[in-house]
């Protein structure tokens, strides 16, 4: 009987664990999906740091290393990403929006990371969208959002 109660108490922990928040379960460090576990945004999340607020995101950033742990570590209103599996040379892409219309658009390559900042969610939804990210990325998105680096 207390084998049953303890697989019980386990599936409970597991089912609850699976439905909880996308920004609870950063928060805690653990991964959304499976396309999160390929991606390699969650290594930017530090979890010894409180996270904060979207808007308290400066508004000038010193490098992108700073930019990229401060974006990843902030509690955004809106996240999102995409599995880029299909694309020869974007290997994850995320977005966050502290308000929903607006935002950072982050992509990862096999050499560094891409930031791009006031990004409108509706060139974020056509990014996913589109039959190729790479191009799409680089006639709409690269040369138009860039993140100015002080």
């Amino acid at each position: 009987m207390k084998t049953i109660i303890r697989l019980m108490f386990l599936a409970s922990g597991f089912v609850l664990l699976s439905c909880s928040n996308p920004v609870e379960k950063k928060q805690a460090g653990l991964p959304e999906n499976n396309e999160e576990k390929e991606s390699s945004f969650v290594e930017y999340v530090d979890a010894t740091k409180t996270i904060y607020d979207c808007e308290e995101l400066p508004s000038s950033f010193s490098s992108y290393e700073e930019a990229l742990k401060k974006i990843t570590n902030a509690n955004f209103r809106y996240q999102d990403n995409i599995s880029t599996t299909s694309s020869s040379w974007i290997r994850s892409a995320s977005y966050y929006s502290c308000d929903g219309n607006i935002g950072f658009f982050i992509i990862k390559t096999d050499k560094q990371y891409y930031i791009h900042r006031d990004l409108p969610i509706s060139v974020w939804k056509s990014f996913k969208n589109s039959t190729s990210f790479g191009r799409y990325y680089s006639h709409y998105i690269k040369s138009e959002y860039q993140l100015i680096i002080n």
